[in-house]
């Protein structure tokens, strides 16, 4: 096989220009059938993962494969039983990816691939809009924005692959700013003085993990009561900071959310910052859901004070039906990145070099392409309205669910996330009563409920475990129950849709509780 031969079968060149745009073509409509439902399942073809491992695992191919066989081997083995998260049925989580102007952005970040890590050589435009794109979140979050941006110390944002990523920035920040040097001295304070603040079972485990990854240690994480809203019980914060001080402990940060990642409450964002100058500790806002608001009209207010953290993170790919990743952490004073500033003969010195602003993080792609498109391609005043949109109808689908035998809504819709039950009448006697083994068979059959839903009817709902903080079923405040979550984010979700699935969970439930408990 002559060299010639070889280019032309693997590398992208003029002589296979043709061929090789076709079949990206077809790789494009195989994509575009699954996300349509025109294969054998709207949400998934469900397959138990023994059999995908005896389809996929294999030796190293020795023998090369023409493009197109290999898309069909894709077609048959990987795409046939993947997750359509695109569905309007998809309702576990916000994330649809179903938007035009991103999956366009997508293809040419991978296809162009530019390195943002330097810039004057590696990314000389990519690097520019990165800038634009943190400038405008700063703008919409409230942030002072520098008309000239002369450094990276003058920006105030950096990317990361996800929310984790940007949590544990975040409270690498806090740590060097209450410890100074320590990524060049090491840990040199006694860390079982250190306390880091979380509200009580809805506390992100991103942020416990970084407490370890930073040398902080999981026993510094200090769990607070949280209200009846799902967010902190300010007063006993307040009692908890007080006593950490007269214990002669250190409270290095407090972390609240826009948004939690199960019910989606807002903390009182003015009333934390108060406490955390008062206590002198980092305050870090976890937005990766709740910064979607910074962009509606409606319900904008309820994240007041967003602006008065000293770390805030975001996730677009939560928010803006975009693919896979993109997430920022915004800092309100940009000179605080020179805290983490790293530095290596492999990042250039370039004023505008982001690498020196990215712990954690070496080479990494041009990911806030798709963001640009969605941004250039939809506008605010459209942004705007499918933002509203989900808040909207999760409202309105919390009072249907309400409104559906036995079922119990557990919340009250901040943003998009409805938390639910099935709860037949006969448990409730029994749970208010501290039934154990009532209460353990009435989380198997939502559990039980949520399995089916996916596996036979391509219906994707979330579940976890969680208090009742609101007293809905009246079992005692320390008990978990399994509970059912709805998050709307798709713009496809509609009424026809709506009815069809809570018709289905409703058909679900009752079935698999009178199969269990009434044969």
């Amino acid at each position: 096989m002559s060299k010639k031969t070889i280019y032309k079968d693997f590398f992208i060149l003029e002589e296979n220009r043709e061929e090789f745009e076709n079949i990206c073509m077809d790789a494009i409509k195989l994509a575009n059938n699954f996300k349509l439902d025109l294969m054998k399942k709207p949400l998934v073809n469900y397959k138990e993962q023994e059999f995908i491992k005896n389809q996929i695992f294999e030796d190293f191919p020795r023998d090369p494969s023409d493009l197109k066989t290999v898309l069909n081997e894709y077609k048959n083995k990987i795409l046939d039983g993947s997750v359509n998260w695109s569905s309007p049925s998809f309702l576990a989580f916000p994330d649809s990816n179903n938007s035009m102007a991103t999956t366009i952005g997508h293809i040419l970040q991978g296809m162009t691939s530019q390195n943002l890590c330097n810039s004057l050589h590696t990314s000389p435009t990519a690097t520019i809009v990165e800038i634009q794109i943190i400038k405008w979140l700063r703008e919409l979050l409230g942030f002072e924005v520098k008309k000239n941006i002369e450094t990276v110390f003058d920006i105030g944002g950096v990317y990361a692959s996800g929310g984790v990523l940007s949590n544990t920035i975040g409270l690498l920040l806090a740590r060097e700013r209450k410890f100074k040097e320590t990524m060049k001295k090491g840990i040199t304070f006694d860390v079982s003085k250190v306390k880091v603040f979380l509200p009580e079972s809805i506390g992100h485990y991103s942020s416990k993990c970084a407490a370890g990854w930073l040398g902080l240690g999981l026993d510094c994480i200090k769990l607070v009561k949280t209200n009846n809203n799902f967010c902190y019980d300010l007063d006993v914060l307040e009692y908890e900071l007080e006593k950490t001080v007269q214990n002669n402990e250190i409270p290095l940060a407090i972390i609240a959310y826009a948004g939690d990642s199960r019910t989606m409450s807002i903390d009182n964002f003015e009333m934390i910052y108060k406490l955390s100058k008062k206590y002198d500790a980092w305050f870090h806002i976890d937005a990766c859901h709740g910064s979607a608001l910074i962009f509606s009209k409606k319900y904008k207010h309820l994240i007041n004070g967003i602006n008065l953290a000293d770390s805030v993170t975001l996730d677009p790919h939560k928010i803006f039906w975009m693919p896979y990743n993109l997430s920022y952490i915004l800092i309100k004073n940009p000179e605080n990145f020179k805290l983490i500033s790293g530095s290596s003969d492999l990042i250039t010195n370039e004023p505008l070099s982001m690498g020196q602003i990215s712990p954690f993080i070496g080479s990494w792609g041009f990911h806030s392409l798709k963001l640009w498109f969605l941004f250039k391609n939809m506008g605010m005043k459209n942004i705007q309205k499918f933002i509203d949109y989900r808040t909207d109808k999760a409202k309105e689908l919390s009072n249907k669910i309400s409104n559906m035998k036995d079922f119990y809504v557990f919340n009250d819709v901040t943003m998009n996330s409805i938390i639910f039950m099935y709860i037949p009448k006969p448990f409730f006697k029994k749970i208010k009563n501290n039934d154990t083994f009532a209460i353990q068979e009435l989380n198997t059959l939502n559990k039980s409920i949520r399995e089916i839903l996916f596996k036979d009817k391509s219906i994707f709902v979330h579940t976890f475990p969680l208090k009742d903080y609101k007293r809905v079923s009246g079992v005692d405040i320390k008990t978990e129950l399994q509970m059912l979550r709805i998050i709307i984010s798709n713009p496809l979700f509609n009424e026809i849709t709506e009815n069809k699935v809570l018709e289905t969970i409703k058909e679900v439930a009752e079935n698999e509780y009178k199969k269990r408990f009434k044969t």
